[in-house]
């Protein structure tokens, strides 16, 4: 595997990247502040554990994302691997092979980028479907939001 890619998965789990949903951290400490600077009561009670719920669900989101990371690079690594692999034997190759690592290039890639559906079972009818050897049909559809992408 790729020793930096590793490197960064390793550096995820110590901490030293830090990795944070900072739009929501934001939105937790104001609402935070606000139930701190509210009169004492039953209102400012519910807000503080409101607030408190918040900074847990937090913590295990910004968790989440940091396992999903360091997967997402695990498997990157892994495909690397696969294409060097090809490449190196590229004598030994067969246009399964290649498509194979393509579509597992382009599944990972989707599966990281906001607002793209990756969709591998093949209607049939998709651009980029290809009739495969003994029939089977291999498919990679990319479906993005226009709104994601409009500047």
């Amino acid at each position: 595997m790729d020793p930096s890619l590793l490197n960064v998965t390793q550096q995820i789990d110590t901490g030293a990247i830090r990795i944070a949903d900072n739009p929501r951290r934001i939105e937790t400490i104001e609402d935070t502040n606000a139930a701190i600077a509210m009169p004492t009561g039953a209102q400012r009670d519910k807000s503080l554990q409101r607030a408190a719920n918040s900074i847990i669900d937090l913590s295990d989101r910004e968790r989440q994302m940091r396992k999903a990371a360091s997967v997402n690079l695990l498997q990157a690594a892994e495909i690397g691997n696969t294409l060097i692999g090809l490449s190196r034997n590229y004598d030994l190759v067969s246009l399964r092979d290649v498509l194979n690592a393509l579509n597992d290039s382009l599944t990972l890639a989707g599966s990281i980028s906001p607002g793209v559906e990756i969709n591998q079972e093949c209607p049939g009818t998709a651009a980029g479907c290809d009739q495969g050897i003994g029939g089977s049909r291999s498919c990679i559809e990319i479906t993005a939001r226009a709104a994601d992408y409009a500047e």
